[in-house]
Formats: structure tokens, C-alpha cells, sequence
């Protein structure tokens, strides 16, 4: 599901991590194409839109991207070629690739190409605006919680509905994080302190991974993107 809300798009088409493995047509494994590369081509495509936005007077313009505490749990990346959006657990060589606690590893590592992805987002615009544009975007990412929605529940295995059911929210509280993070006015008022911020569940500022934290991770991961898109449109895929 794609939101839009006044002056802020959130990136929240998520993947649940109850599939086997498989890839696109275009070669990308699927929970990266529905969890990252999905989100990369909709914010770079309407970029331009959103920074002309961020001239205006006044303008409070966020780009949200939903992530997970499962981010943290990648130890190691390697964005130097294509094979990093076709992994079938996260690392090269996994086996048992379709099993449930597989595909919570593969889940895992598009969560945190979402922080990256933020990340990187919010040093390139920054880079030349910060000098020129009063109010510039602000990019963040978040963990909304443990977030009990149907399509989650539905798919579980059987073993696994329950505990989840426990200890996690309502969608509709799980929203909550979402919406702190596009209509808080401190995030506009206190910009310099969410720039490239992770919220905790309930909107509170936190710390992710270090690993989600190495901007040269992160930059090398938007130029893979941009090839990987690239060559869709080419293509050559």
C-alpha cells in the first residue's frame, strides 16, 4: 500500500516474508523487488516533483520509508554486483531456501536495503539543498512494531499465529509510527534531528543497525538500483 499524505509519501509495500523463494521475470528475487526496488523507482520518479515542492514557502515535504527491527539482523553486504537482489537467504550459497525461517532472513535483508535506501536518500538531497532551500525534505525510516495484519496472520504457519496475535498491535494501531513520522510538526520544527532519523515504535527517535548506518553501503546500493532499473527499462533483463 502506497499513502500519500499533505507533503508526505511513505514507502509501505511491503512483502510479508511467508513465500518461497522465487524471482520476478526481471531476475530480482521478490521480496527485493516488492520491498526495495519497488519503492527506489517510486520516490526517484517523483523526486524532481517533490524537491520543486520544497522550494515553496512554507513547504514540509517527508519521504517515509517502512522498515523493521529485523534490519538488524544482516551482518555483512556486498552491493558490488547484481547477485545482491537474487540471494536466496540474504548470502550467497544458502540452502533450504524455502523454508519459513529463510524467508524471515531474506525479509530481513530487504528491511534493511529500507534504511540504507533512506539514508542515502536524505544525503543526496541534503547535498545540494541545504544552502538553497529553506525547508528542505526530510527522509526517514521507521519500525512500526509487531503489526498483526491479515495478510500477516493469514499466511503464518499455524505454530506462529498465536504468539503473534499475543504480542503484537491492531493495524490500526500499528499506524501510528507512520503518521508521528508525516503529520508531527517537531519533525519539520526539529528538522536537523530527523534528517535521516529511525523512529521506535510509537514515533520516538532511535538508533538503527551500525551496518544500516555505512553511507558507502548505502550509496553503493542506490547505484546497483539504478542499474538493476535501468536495465529493466532497457530490457536487457
Amino acid at each position: 500500500m502506497l499513502i500519500h499524505a499533505e507533503g508526505a509519501t511513505a514507502n509501505n509495500a511491503t512483502r510479508v516474508p511467508t513465500i518461497p523463494f522465487e524471482l520476478t521475470p526481471d531476475g530480482i528475487e521478490t521480496l527485493v523487488a516488492i520491498n526495495h526496488i519497488g519503492h527506489f523507482v517510486f520516490t526517484t520518479s517523483l523526486l524532481p516533483l517533490l524537491q520543486r515542492t520544497a522550494e515553496l514557502p512554507n513547504s514540509d515535504v517527508r519521504v517515509i520509508t517502512i522498515s523493521s527491527s529485523n534490519h538488524t539482523s544482516p551482518t555483512s553486504v556486498d552491493f558490488t554486483s547484481e547477485a545482491a537482489f537474487q540471494l536466496t537467504q540474504g548470502k550467497p550459497g544458502a540452502v533450504n531456501i524455502d523454508r519459513f525461517l529463510t524467508a524471515i532472513v531474506r525479509y530481513s535483508y530487504t528491511k534493511l536495503l529500507n534504511v540504507l535506501f533512506a539514508n542515502e536518500l536524505q544525503r543526496r538531497v541534503l547535498a545540494p539543498a541545504k544552502k538553497t532551500v529553506t525547508n528542505p525534505i526530510v527522509s526517514l525510516s521507521l519500525n512500526p512494531g509487531i503489526v498483526a495484519t491479515s495478510g500477516v496472520v493469514g499466511k503464518l504457519p499455524p505454530l506462529l499465529k498465536v504468539p503473534l496475535q499475543m504480542f503484537s498491535t491492531s493495524a490500526l494501531d500499528g499506524a501510528a509510527t507512520t503518521l508521528v513520522a508525516a503529520t508531527a510538526p517537531v519533525v519539520r520544527q526539529k528538522a536537523d534531528r530527523y534528517f535521516g532519523s529511525y523512529l521506535n515504535p510509537g514515533g520516538a527517535l532511535g538508533n538503527s543497525s551500525d551496518l544500516s548506518l555505512d553511507a558507502g553501503k548505502a550509496r553503493e546500493l542506490w547505484y546497483l538500483s539504478e542499474n538493476a532499473v535501468a536495465d529493466v527499462l532497457k530490457g536487457d533483463r
